[in-house]
């Protein structure tokens, strides 16, 4: 299924940070990229600004859709399952009549007398009990990897997920299950919400705040390096550019680390060397 199938799409609150700093030429480009890529159309992003703020949201449309995909299939799976138990039970059914027919049939020996009835055996309950559904347990441990795929904080996301559990006493049949809905579903909206409000608090954050990149040039609160796919990566875990990161610290306060993040320009350069 791809995703102009679907008849519609969700954006989110904290969209609006994004968009306000913009122009209202920029946010119209913006709006006009995002309607293009969930219809399929080329996409056509020639102002630089907008190309850095299309791509978190292009991750979190492929993020949903892939959910609903995962949803749709599991309630295909769960229809043909029904659909299926439905008939076994027709037939056990007609079978259960057909053994209580032969229970009461005339079973006469050659003696002419009826001595020689015998009771078929009932056929045998099909299927196993459902499995007990418990509370979370505090030495389960989840898939930490699984959270990785989404772009999460694993030990930032484990956390959540737990108080989540515990403290409204959810029960589930299958933890893993539920970890993996998380997962997909909600967890990296929280995750996000949690690093925001530790670098608005100023307390440290767990997506490794005082990190460096390769060049030894200092990350802003929250965000790392991905040393497996060599990027940058932001407090959420979306792929984020110099210039993005140069624009934090500037929000931070802090120009001089937002000088050590300046984007190389040509033009520059060639003025240095005119000079020279």
């Amino acid at each position: 299924m791809s995703i102009n199938e679907k008849k519609s799409f969700q954006l989110y609150h904290d969209l609006v940070g994004m968009v306000g700093v913009m122009s209202d030429e920029q946010a119209g480009k913006l709006l006009k990229a995002i309607l293009s890529y969930v219809n399929a159309e080329p996409l056509e992003l020639d102002d630089p600004v907008v190309l850095v703020a299309f791509q978190p949201v292009k991750q979190t449309l492929d993020r949903d859709h892939e959910a609903y995909r995962l949803k749709s299939e599991q309630n295909r799976k769960n229809a043909r399952k029904r659909w299926h138990a439905d008939a076994s039970n027709g037939m056990q059914s007609h079978a259960n009549g057909m053994r209580k027919d032969a229970n009461h049939a005339d079973t006469d020996t050659d003696t002419g007398k009826d001595t020689d009835k015998k009771t078929l055996p009932p056929l045998s309950p099909k299927g196993e009990q459902a499995k007990r559904k418990t509370q979370l347990s505090d030495d389960w441990q989840p898939d930490l990897e699984y959270a990785k795929q989404y772009g999460m904080n694993p030990e930032l996301a484990f956390e959540i997920f737990s108080d989540w559990a515990k403290s409204k006493g959810h029960t589930y049949a299958d933890w893993n299950l539920a970890w993996k809905k998380a997962c997909r579903e909600w967890l990296p909206d929280q995750c996000t919400k949690a690093v925001a409000n530790q670098v608005r608090s100023g307390q440290p954050s767990q997506q490794s705040t005082g990190a460096t990149c390769p060049k030894g040039r200092p990350y802003p609160p929250g965000c790392h390096y991905d040393k497996d796919q060599q990027l940058h990566r932001g407090p959420t875990g979306w792929e984020i550019d110099e210039e993005r990161i140069m624009k934090m610290w500037q929000d931070l306060g802090n120009e001089e680390n937002a000088k050590l993040w300046k984007p190389f320009d040509w033009a520059d350069f060639q003025d240095m060397e005119a000079a020279i």
